[in-house]
C-alpha cells in the first residue's frame, strides 16, 4: 500500500521510507525521527534547496539561448551567492548525519578495560539484569557479551569485552582469541566506554588507555569502584561509578547519551539526515554545486554550469523520488515487512 501511494503521488520516496522506519521502530527517537519526516519535513528541506538553484539555472540557461546579450558582471556574482547559500545548508543537513544515524539504527557502546575493573558489573547495572558472570577472579568474560538498552530514548547495543591485557602480559591461547575480539570491538564501535580502577593509581592503566585511544572513534572515561576510595591520580574529568553499589549510574547514563548524540541534538521540527542514501544523494549534490562554483570562476561557458545544476538538482530529486532508477525502488520497497 505504501508504494502504491508512492506511485500514485500520495507521497514522496522519503516519506515512503519513514513508514518502513516507523514500523521497524524500537525507541523513542526512532519513532520520532520517522514521523518528523513522515510530515514530509525532508521534502520541504529538498524543495528549499531545489528553488534558488532552479531560479539560478532558468537565468543561465536564457544567456544561452540569447548569448547576444551577454553575462553582466553582477549576475555572474549573484549565481556566485547562490550556489554558496546553497552548499551552506547542504552542510547544515550532512553534520546532522551522524546523530541522525546513531538515532536510526542505534549505537554501539563497548565497555573495554583491564581485567578485573569491573566492566561486567557494569553491563549487569546497565540491562538492569544478571546478563554477564560477576566474580572477583581476573579474566572471567572471555568472550564479548551483547545486549541492548535503552536510554532516554535512544537504542544501545552494548558490549561487554574480554579485559585486555596490560603492555607485556602474556595470555594463554583463549584468553588471547578474547582480546583479539575485544580490539575489534572497540574499532567498530561508535563510543568506547574504558572502565578503569578508580581505587587504585591509574599510571599502570594509562598505557592501555593510550592504545585504546588509538584504536576507538570516541572514548568516556569512567572510574570504577570509587566506593572503596580513589587513587591519588584519579584522572580529571572521568566519571565516577561504583558498579558494584550502584553509585554514580544515573549521571553515567546521561553522560553516555550526550556523548553519543550530544545535548538536545534532535529538537522537534528539525531535519534530521538519519538515512544513508539521502546523505550519499546530498554529498553529490554538493559535488555538483563544487563544481559549478569552479566552472564560473574558471569563466568556462554557460553550458558547462548548466550542466552541473542539473546534476545537483537531479541528486536532489532522488531523495523524494522525482527521478530514481527500478533498482533503488525494489530495494527501499522490499525492506517492508508485514506481521512482524
Amino acid at each position: 500500500f505504501t508504494e502504491r501511494a508512492f506511485h500514485n503521488g500520495k507521497i514522496d520516496l522519503s516519506q515512503a521510507e519513514a513508514v518502513s522506519d516507523l514500523i521497524a521502530a524500537e525507541s523513542e527517537l526512532q519513532a520520532r525521527v520517522a514521523q518528523e519526516q513522515l510530515t514530509g519535513r525532508l521534502r520541504d528541506a529538498v524543495s528549499e534547496l531545489g528553488e534558488p538553484l532552479r531560479n539560478t539555472l532558468a537565468q543561465i540557461e536564457a544567456r544561452i539561448d540569447f548569448p547576444e546579450e551577454g553575462i553582466e558582471p553582477s549576475a555572474i556574482e549573484e549565481w556566485e551567492r547562490e550556489l554558496k547559500q546553497v552548499i551552506i545548508r547542504l552542510d547544515g543537513y550532512l553534520a546532522t548525519y551522524d546523530t541522525g544515524r546513531l538515532v536510526r539504527d542505534g549505537a554501539s557502546v563497548v565497555i573495554a578495560g583491564l581485567p578485573n575493573a569491573g566492566k561486567s558489573s557494569l553491563l549487569n547495572r546497565l540491562v538492569g539484569d544478571d546478563r554477564a558472570i560477576v566474580t572477583p577472579i581476573p579474566g572471567t568474560t572471555r568472550d564479548s557479551i551483547e545486549e541492548r538498552i535503552t536510554l532516554d530514548g535512544l537504542s544501545i547495543r552494548l558490549w561487554d569485552t574480554a579485559g585486555l591485557g596490560a603492555v607485556g602480559y602474556v595470555p594463554d591461547e583463549v584468553e588471547r582469541l578474547g582480546i583479539e575480539k575485544s580490539w575489534k570491538q572497540i574499532a567498530n564501535a561508535d563510543l568506547v566506554i574504558y572502565l578503569f580502577d578508580g581505587s587504585v593509581s591509574f599510571s599502570e592503566q594509562a598505557e592501555t588507555l593510550a592504545k585504546v585511544r588509538e584504536n576507538a572513534r570516541r572514548v568516556m572515561l569512567v572510574g570504577n569502584k570509587v566506593d572503596l576510595g580513589t587513587g591519588p591520580d584519579f584522572p580529571t574529568g572521568a566519571n565516577s561509578i561504583s558498579a558494584s553499589q550502584g553509585l554514580g549510574l544515573a549521571e553515567l547514563k546521561a553522560v553516555l547519551v550526550e556523548n553519543l548524540v550530544g545535548r538536545d541534538a534532535l529538537k522537534t521540527g528539525e531535519v534530521v539526515i538519519c538515512n544513508a542514501r539521502h546523505r550519499s544523494a546530498l554529498l553529490q549534490s554538493r559535488e555538483h554545486l563544487i563544481f559549478a562554483l569552479a566552472t564560473i570562476e574558471k569563466k568556462d561557458p554557460a553550458e558547462f554550469i548548466a550542466l552541473s545544476l542539473r546534476s545537483a538538482l537531479g541528486a536532489l530529486d532522488e531523495i523524494i523520488g522525482i527521478t530514481t532508477i527500478d533498482s533503488i525502488l525494489d530495494r527501499i520497497f522490499s525492506q517492508f515487512c508485514i506481521g512482524k
